[in-house]
């Protein structure tokens, strides 16, 4: 086997940790948008029907 090959096997392990982390963090961000616009919407939808003001 080449050592160029050998030198790309050896840190496709490292390539495989760095994309994973990058994948659950932008997954983790996503998550966490969408949760805070999901009650930004729940307290506007409170606020027409009921008629009160919600903290923010």
């Amino acid at each position: 086997m080449n050592w160029y090959y050998r030198m790309m096997l050896s840190y496709t392990p490292i390539f495989f940790v760095a994309v994973s982390s990058l994948i659950i963090v932008f997954f983790t961000m996503l998550n966490n948008a969408s949760e805070k616009n999901i009650w930004r919407r729940i307290r506007r939808s409170l606020s027409r029907l009921c008629g009160i003001r919600m903290p923010t």
